[in-house]
């Protein structure tokens, strides 16, 4: 035992010359405890005693003083009793002294004070008043003024410093405590109620044998979740990749080409341009004027390292055991894991142990994941198992992207490659219990098509995960708690335990931000029925688009008025929730829409959700509603032509956003429809462009056709304001102020009014709008790097909420998967550093810029509202967009805002409205 184990107050611990004494229990006729050794000492006499405690057996040396009336020791004590009455009252009789001193010592300057005083009358007697007063009266107070005022500033500083300190470690305290238990579990259920329909139907499910097995299979491809863009590869595994992964990014990049020059080639032949707003240029980078030296660094561990961790947490029955394969990140927070080798794992209720330590090998490779599932069919037999594949998800687009191989995700139809050569698809028998993704956007009708066979149930998130990704510890404890829990209940186990974490994160720091997040558990034969009844209502829609092409307008309104996942990302993924586009489509396909809305109520199981995504059914579908840039354009491509399996929602999208088909598709609509599909005649659209607004007092209003009114998909309303002293144009974006009436009139209802956060107005673009929600993105410099501000407006309630910040990928640096791996919010942090960017034009150069807005701290008190912008001359348009996603500019309108008021609005003819 060390000392600083054993010492006690007061005590000191020696180590005796015999440290060898008999122990506790031994035969003696003394007891523990009594005095081993003593000796004399000028103050008595010192014991040493062995004492008992929980830690064990110590030693003690306590001074025992011998008392005061011992004969042998009475001249010694009553000596020592004297001196100390002569200390005290040496000191009480100086204590006298000092306060006599004090007091002449005030008596003598009242004295000077006043010979002062006297002598400065007596001097000035005689001088004039406007001298004699302010040098006798004024200026001794005024002096005392001066002190008083840096006095309380001096301290006012210091009382708002320990304030802020205060307020930053109480934001501090919340973060650190984000995840903390919440008592009141029914503040969970308010954000994200229980379905309680669907918890009926999981609790139908016959529970398992207590004695069943299960097999736990993680396949981590960990990317920059893991790595955080850091780089811990040895040089011989740079070099050994590096052939492949520039091989790898050519091949995509050629693929792209060639996929958008057939596309092209298609419209060419209709006597159609490629759409406009794919020439638009770039947004120019946003330039870093200010020091940032307090710059947010993560020193979080990995998020894939943290899972794992949270496997462990767990207290795994003898009937569980966890296979995991690591890879697909240049570095490992767990020193454990080697970025250089492909590792595999067992977690079992004895903890970790590594299984097989092999040579890299690519993730995204099919063969790869192939390898690990006979790996573990082979060496883990059991009665029942779940496949989990770990990282960024592309909902139909993918799944996975290595950082050290490069190239693009694995597709669906790899992913299928995959499990058929370990597997034979059956939909009676399949390989899974569960195939679940902890990975974003995987709850799509595409994705559960591409599984079929392989699972009795999907466990999936239809919207972008938070980086945390799945709460590993509590399903997997509540497994060994109860194991006769069935695979759905199991399913339903990692739903309910995945909202929960993130419903008690938004509980504990809902005053600074929300996390809008859902999760389905869903029926395999039954997702494969909702597939086949949209491919039906497609046909119906292709054939209806043949004959009235407006249809695909529709198509487009539908979309923009469901739910949206990523939605910050809308016109490049376009994912739309299934059940909102079937209860808005259904009124014009009621037959088709009603049997999809049924069959996905059977197949989705079970589902929660929150906040923007309340309406969410639990699972999404690729639909072009709004494409507004190459990326958006890239998806589609890949959709047509790489990922869709039927002709006709092939040929349905590419009619919507072509414009026209090509020959092959209009051979097949003209024997399906009997009819030769026209093409999208944009000249329609120039009667918006050419009208002269009607300007009623501060509105201005446009009347449009019938015709042009059904071929409109989307309307919206753009804001600048001008300096007419230099000419610059600054923009702040655009939102819904646009609006359409049942007489035809197209007007704008502007009121004055903008985004603002911290009263610092920002540059914002609507990313997608429902019935229940409008989502916006701001541009804005996030701790010195370019980043977007996601905001949510709750159009019931009119309230905003900040869902997070996006970092804005460099394309340099990863062209191939940049959008992929930027999908996860950012949580803000206390003391982070937003800077607001606008876009700006010099009007007689026609450079363009980006300006920086004001630095504002976030923390607990940041608000996003609406508040009145700042007086001066304003330039706004009203916009309406095509099928295909162009849009078309009113004529530009001037307003004059003063004391956060419209004064004054009229149509300026001195500029021209353009999306270039």
């Amino acid at each position: 035992m060390s000392e600083e184990m054993n010492s006690k107050a007061g005590e000191e611990v020696v180590e005796p010359a015999e440290a060898q004494a008999e122990p506790a229990g031994a035969e003696t006729n003394e007891p523990v405890g009594i005095p081993e050794s003593t000796k004399e000492t000028e103050n008595g006499t010192e014991e040493v005693k062995m004492e008992a405690s929980d830690e064990g057996l110590h030693f003690v040396r306590t001074n025992n003083v011998e008392e005061e009336d011992n004969p042998a020791n009475h001249s010694r004590s009553a000596w020592r009793k004297h001196k100390r009455q002569l200390k005290k009252a040496a000191k009480a009789e100086k204590k006298i002294a000092d306060k006599l001193e004090k007091k002449a010592r005030k008596v003598r300057w009242k004295e000077a004070k006043k010979e002062r005083r006297r002598e400065l009358k007596e001097k000035y007697k005689d001088a004039p008043w406007i001298i004699r007063v302010p040098r006798l009266y004024l200026l001794r107070p005024f002096i005392i003024g001066i002190i008083a005022i840096v006095a309380l500033t001096i301290f006012g500083s210091i009382g708002v410093g320990v304030y802020f300190l205060g307020r930053m470690i109480y934001l501090d305290d919340l973060y650190d405590n984000r995840n903390a238990e919440v008592k009141d579990k029914d503040l969970l259920y308010e954000q994200s109620p229980i379905d309680e329909e669907g918890a009926a139907k999981i609790a139908s499910y016959a529970p398992i044998g207590s004695d069943e097995t299960w097999t736990v299979c993680v396949y981590f491809i960990a990317s920059n979740l893991e790595d955080y863009d850091e780089n811990d590869l040895s040089i011989t595994t740079y070099l050994q990749t590096k052939k492949e992964r520039e091989e790898r990014n050519d091949q995509v990049m050629e693929k792209r080409l060639s996929l958008l020059e057939r596309y092209s080639d298609d419209l060419k032949k209709n006597g159609l341009n490629l759409p406009e707003y794919l020439y638009y240029p770039e947004k120019p980078v946003a330039s870093s004027y200010y020091d940032y030296g307090d710059t947010v660094i993560t020193e979080e561990d990995g998020a894939a390292t943290t899972d794992i961790y949270e496997m462990l947490g767990a207290e795994l029955s003898d009937n569980i055991r966890i296979v995991i394969q690591t890879g697909g990140a240049t570095r490992w927070s767990d020193s454990l894991i080697n970025p250089n080798k492909t590792q595999r794992f067992e977690i079992n209720k004895d903890g970790m142990k590594e299984i097989e330590n092999l040579p890299l090998q690519r993730a995204t490779d099919p063969d790869t994941l192939a390898d690990f599932m006979t790996y573990c069919e082979e060496n883990y037999p059991s009665d029942h198992r779940m496949l989990v594949l770990w990282d960024h998800g592309n909902g139909p687009f993918g799944y996975g992207s290595d950082s050290i191989y490069g190239g693009e995700s694995m597709t669906l139809k790899d992913i299928r490659a995959a499990l058929e050569k370990v597997y034979k698809p059956s939909e009676k028998n399949p390989a899974f219990d569960i195939i679940g993704f902890d990975a974003c956007l995987m709850s799509s009708l595409e994705v559960t098509h591409a599984l079929y066979g392989f699972a009795d149930f999907y466990a999936l998130s239809a919207e972008v995960e938070p980086g945390d990704g799945w709460d590993y510890t509590p399903f997997l404890q509540k497994m060994s708690d109860e194991p006769t829990l069935s695979a759905a209940a199991v399913a339903r186990e990692i739903a309910d335990t995945y909202m929960d974490c993130y419903m008690t994160q938004n509980v504990n720091i809902k005053k600074i931000m929300t996390q809008d997040v859902t999760f389905s558990v869903v029926d395999a034969v039954k997702a494969e029925e909702v597939y086949k009844a949209y491919c039906e209502l497609a046909e119906k829609q292709l054939e209806d688009s043949a004959e009235d092409i407006s249809v695909l307008a529709e198509i487009g309104r539908c979309c923009n008025k469901s739910t949206h996942y990523i939605a910050s990302e809308y016109s490049i993924m376009n994912l739309t929730d299934l059940g909102n586009y079937m209860t808005y489509m259904s009124e014009t396909y009621p037959e088709e829409c009603g049997k999809i809305s049924a069959l996905l109520e059977e197949a989705v199981l079970y589902h929660r959700e929150n906040g923007s995504l309340c309406d969410s059914s639990g699972m999404s579908l690729y639909i072009p509603g709004s494409i507004d840039s190459y990326y958006g354009l890239d998806y589609f491509l890949k959709y047509e032509y790489e990922v869709c399996e039927d002709n006709n929602i092939r040929a349905l999208y590419f009619y919507k956003m072509a414009g026209c088909l090509n020959d092959e598709m209009k051979e097949d609509v003209l024997r399906l429809s009997g009819t030769v599909p026209k093409n999208l005649d944009v000249s329609l659209f120039d009667e918006f462009e050419d009208a002269v607004p009607d300007i009623d007092g501060k509105k201005a209003s446009i009347k449009i056709s019938d015709e042009l009114k059904s071929m409109i998909q989307n309307y919206s309303y753009e804001l600048a304001t001008y300096d007419e002293d230099d000419g610059y144009l600054t923009y702040y974006g655009v939102d819904d102020y646009t609006r359409v009436d049942e007489n035809g009139n197209v007007y704008c209802d502007f009121d004055g009014k903008w985004i603002c956060l911290d009263g610092e107005h920002l540059g914002v673009e609507i990313t997608s709008s429902s019935s229940v929600s409008t989502e916006y993105r701001s541009k804005i410099l996030y701790n010195g790097k370019d980043a977007y501000l996601i905001i949510s407006l709750n159009r019931e309630t009119g309230e905003y909420s900040i869902k997070g910040v996006r970092e804005i990928p460099v394309e340099a640096d990863d062209e191939i998967n940049f959008l992929v791996n930027s999908k996860s919010n950012i949580e803000l942090q206390p003391g982070d550093k937003i800077v607001p960017i606008y876009d700006q034009v010099n009007t007689a150069t026609g450079n363009e810029y980006e300006v920086e807005g004001k630095k504002i701290t976030f923390g607990i008190g940041s608000k996003v509202e609406k508040k009145n912008i700042e007086s001066g001359y304003y330039l706004g348009m009203m916009v309406v967009d095509d099928q295909r996603g162009d849009s078309y500019y009113s004529a530009v309108l001037g307003y004059t805002v003063s004391g956060g008021k419209v004064k004054e609005c009229k149509i300026d003819n001195d500029f021209i409205g353009s999306g270039y």
